[in-house]
């Protein structure tokens, strides 16, 4: 007599995250900005994260958190791509170049989080061929070193497909990331990945800006 093997079930796994004191309170005060439980928040995130991420090892509270407020909380999805950041690149009569950068950060993040802007070469960068200030996810900004990568193809190339090369490679690499950028030459660039970056530039006392 053939015996039907019916459905098989995969004994649930205990998941837990460890967090600090800092990043509770984080999460505590985005649970009541939209009425959400703590212990609901993680539950949910880390079994989303385990699911979709089951190969990996070990947890990442920063994808942790993305993938809860991507998928989980559709009303604040839109927020989480939403990037602040002041750029500004200048050149002076004698070469010298100057890059500032400041930055408010990507929506719902946590308390304590340090992105790309104070590190230099990767949201902030210059040398004697070049200045890049970058924007976009941090993160993925680190991890390719996006402004240093701009200035050091300038070395070789014109600033504009120095730019243009850093956003192709960057986009093959899931980086959503603009940058602003001016070479030895005093050729200003500007390029980026994502639906739409601002900038501007004034030269000989003539201010230049975007148009969308």
């Amino acid at each position: 007599m053939a015996v039907s093997p019916g459905k098989v079930r995969k004994p649930k796994r205990k998941v837990s995250v460890s967090l600090s004191d800092e990043a509770i309170k984080g999460l505590e005060r985005i649970g009541v900005q939209y009425g959400l439980k703590l212990s609901n928040m993680l539950e949910r995130a880390a079994r989303y994260y385990l699911e979709e991420y089951e190969k990996i090892s070990s947890f990442n509270l920063d994808d942790i958190q993305q993938s809860y407020i991507k998928v989980k909380i559709p009303k604040t999805k839109n927020f989480v791509k939403q990037y602040g950041t002041v750029g500004a690149v200048a050149i002076d009569t004698r070469g010298l170049i100057s890059v500032a950068t400041s930055s408010g950060g990507i929506t719902l993040r946590l308390p304590g989080r340090v992105g790309d802007t104070p590190l230099i070469g990767t949201g902030t960068y210059a040398d004697h061929y070049g200045g890049v200030s970058a924007t976009g996810h941090g993160e993925q900004i680190m991890r390719y070193m996006i402004a240093f990568r701009a200035v050091s193809l300038m070395r070789r190339y014109a600033a504009r497909a120095a730019a243009q090369m850093t956003m192709e490679y960057a986009k093959q690499h899931d980086c959503a990331c603009g940058l602003i950028g001016i070479d030895k030459h005093g050729s200003v660039v500007w390029a980026h990945n994502t639906r739409a970056m601002s900038w501007c530039y004034i030269r000989g006392g003539r201010l230049r800006l975007f148009k969308y």
